[in-house]
Formats: C-alpha cells, sequence, structure tokens
C-alpha cells in the first residue's frame, strides 16, 4: 500500500478546495418547470449572501445574489411574469425575493408578517411589516403585489426606492378601506388584526378574517382588475352564533376571540363564492360550533 505524505503546501490546497467545494453545495435545489434552481453560498467577499443559480433550456443561465436578509430558503416558484419568487424559511418576518429571468429586469424584495402567493403565482397578498426602527404598529395593513409588474409600478406613493432594497413600503395597500391605494401606514384610531390565514379562493380571489372596533368580518378582495384596483366585498360573522359568551371573560370583546384555524373556498356556478370559516374546538375555546359558511 502507498501512503503519500502530504507537505503544508499540500494541506493548504486540499483546504482551499474543500472551501471551495462547499461553497458549491447547495442549500437549496428544485426543478422550478423548466429550470433547475440552486441557492448556494456566495463567495468571499460577500460570504453572508446567498446566490440563486438557474439553470435553464439551451443552456441558459440566471445567477443573482440575494438580499442579506434571506438566510435561508423555503421555496422557490416561477410566476407567469417571467420571475422567480424565493421564499425564506425565518421565524419572526417573512421575506420573499423577486428575481427575473431576465437579469435587464431589475430585483425586488417583499417584507411582510404573513403573505399568501396565488395560485397562478401571479400575485402575493401580505400583512404588512413593520420595522423595529420605524414606525410601530399593531394595527394590520393589508397590500398585495403584482409579480407581472414593474418594482415601481408596484410601489404607492411614497413607496420607499430603491427597489429590491429592505423596504416596508411595498405593494398596494387594499385593507383597510381607507388605505387602498394609499397609505401604508394605519389611519386614524382603528385598529385591525388577522384573524385567519390569507387564503387564496382562486386565481384573483382572496379571503381572510379581519377584527375590528368590536367586529370580526370575512373580508373578500377582488384582484381581477390588478393590485392598484381591487375590489372589497364584506361579511360580518355573527359572533353570537359563534361564540359562548358565558366562556369569555367580562373586560375581554367576545367577538376578538374569533379566529379561524383555516378558510375553505367553494366555487359555485356563475362565480358565487361559498366560504366555510373553521374553528379549532377544543375545551380552552369558547366556540360553539366548528365551522360556519359565508356566501358571497
Amino acid at each position: 500500500m502507498l501512503i503519500r505524505v502530504v507537505g503544508p503546501i499540500g494541506l493548504f490546497a486540499l483546504a482551499c478546495s474543500l472551501v471551495l467545494g462547499a461553497q458549491d453545495l447547495p442549500i437549496f435545489q428544485k426543478q422550478v418547470d423548466v429550470w433547475t434552481a440552486r441557492v448556494i453560498p456566495t463567495a468571499a467577499p460577500n460570504d453572508e449572501a446567498l446566490e440563486l443559480i438557474a439553470n435553464g433550456p439551451l443552456g441558459r443561465e440566471r445567477r443573482a445574489q440575494l438580499p442579506l436578509l434571506i438566510r435561508a430558503i423555503e421555496d422557490v416558484v416561477l410566476s407567469p411574469g417571467g420571475k422567480f419568487i424565493l421564499v425564506d424559511k425565518d421565524a419572526g418576518a417573512q421575506h420573499l425575493a423577486i428575481i427575473p429571468v431576465s437579469p435587464q429586469q431589475p430585483n425586488d424584495l417583499i417584507v411582510s408578517y404573513q403573505y399568501a402567493i396565488s395560485p397562478d403565482r401571479r400575485f402575493v397578498a401580505f400583512r404588512k411589516h413593520f420595522p423595529r426602527f420605524g414606525f410601530l404598529s399593531d394595527s394590520a395593513v393589508y397590500l398585495a403585489y403584482d409579480t407581472t409588474l414593474s418594482p415601481a409600478a408596484n410601489r404607492m406613493e411614497g413607496g420607499w426606492p430603491p427597489p429590491g432594497e429592505f423596504s416596508d413600503r411595498v405593494g398596494w395597500a387594499f385593507y383597510p378601506t381607507e388605505n387602498r391605494g394609499g397609505s401604508y401606514e394605519p389611519i386614524g384610531d382603528t385598529r385591525h388584526h388577522l384573524a385567519s390565514p390569507l387564503t387564496w379562493a382562486d386565481a384573483h380571489r382572496l379571503v381572510f378574517v379581519d377584527y375590528s372596533e368590536g367586529t370580526s368580518r370575512l373580508v373578500l378582495a377582488d384582484f381581477s382588475r390588478g393590485v392598484s384596483s381591487s375590489i372589497i366585498t364584506e361579511r360580518i360573522l355573527d359572533t353570537r352564533a359563534i361564540v359562548d359568551t358565558a366562556k369569555v371573560a367580562k373586560d375581554i370583546d367576545p367577538a376578538s376571540t374569533i379566529v379561524a384555524e383555516s378558510l375553505v373556498p367553494v366555487l359555485l356556478p356563475g362565480g358565487a363564492l361559498e366560504v366555510r370559516v373553521l374553528f379549532r374546538v377544543s375545551p380552552v375555546t369558547p366556540y360553539k360550533v366548528s365551522d360556519v359558511t359565508v356566501r358571497f
């Protein structure tokens, strides 16, 4: 058996090759339509960042460094506008990097608390993020982003440039109604709270439960005319039909205890929509029923 002795120079070369090899190992890989998408750590000096490498047909390759806020990847999808949407695994705020297939188009970044991508991957609906170093609020502002539009077209007046860098001013506000198309910050003293998952009923209609001013509402947002011209329809949930008020402390508004575990949209003939609002019934929850059905 032949044993080869490796000197200091050889050891250094071996260590370098191991480091370089580690940089090429993907931390995430997925087949996305006709593209093979890999995410790897970037080489020095930006070794804290991640890089997207997407290989497509006819030898096409798209490489892009991801924003530093994105530390791990949960999923990658491709929008109909030819843009990769990369979702991170952050336990707090959720970050979505928008990377066009064409390197001539600008990248973008969404920072949110909760988000939902439409079934056709065109729209991203999300609850606005309020950074710790900026305007703080416990009131929800709901925004929508259209991946078929440019980053600039996904900003209301007062949106933060430049696109692709950290910003809490991205997308078009569609709810509460007083925020629609205008303000990224809560308006007035009314506080809104998301009380369900954001759920897409189809490619352009979103439903969710919102609580404000002693009332829980099932909200339907229709983006068939675009994110800047959404149509909002509301249905008030009957608190007395859902909540056993005897199980609620006197200093707590019974409607504020309505939190839907999930929403199940059912498409009906003629474009009508029914939504089953499901609750987790247990000894510690005040619900009388396990679900209610609301029709739009």
